[in-house]
């Protein structure tokens, strides 16, 4: 008897979604905010909630002196300072500082996501694995798919 297991990247159908989540949730500082701290905030909401997973996906990014604190983790990117706000639901929310456009906020979104979401699809694949080996399962047969989804077929003894 075998057991397939298939390992699917939470990114696929998720994109376009979160392009128009994002869009819709963004909160932009207003006026006179801005000329108190001289600085642009934009703010969108993620559904990440791993704050280990978070800081490996923006160590792949290149992200630049990553500091984390119980309630934040920041860090800079390319041409701006960003921090991870962590919320009551315990997701993060994405905080863009400086001089920010709107569009190059949500485009960073949408990459992070997609890279996260290699990050936990990794993450699920290493702990599957090594706990069907634990378990004495057998792997018979690995399928990496053309969605990029990974099948596991494992012979039950």
């Amino acid at each position: 008897m075998s057991i397939i297991i298939s390992i699917v990247p939470i990114v696929l159908g998720t994109l376009a979604a979160t392009s128009a989540a994002a869009t819709a949730t963004t909160m932009v500082v207003t006026d006179t905010d801005k000329q108190k701290n001289n600085q642009g905030i934009i703010e969108l909401s993620t559904n990440i909630r791993s704050e280990n997973l978070l800081r490996e996906t923006l160590e792949k990014m290149g992200a630049r002196n990553i500091q984390v604190n119980p309630k934040l983790l920041g860090g800079e990117i390319d041409n701006f300072h960003i921090a991870f706000v962590r919320k009551e639901d315990q997701t993060f929310n994405i905080r863009f500082v400086g001089n920010v456009a709107q569009e190059e906020a949500v485009n960073f979104k949408n990459d992070l996501i997609a890279e996260y979401s290699n990050v936990v699809q990794n993450y699920v694949y290493e702990t599957l694995k090594r706990k069907a080996e634990e378990k004495g399962l057998e792997l018979t047969k690995e399928v990496l798919q053309a969605d990029k989804s990974i099948v596991l077929t494992y012979n039950v003894n």
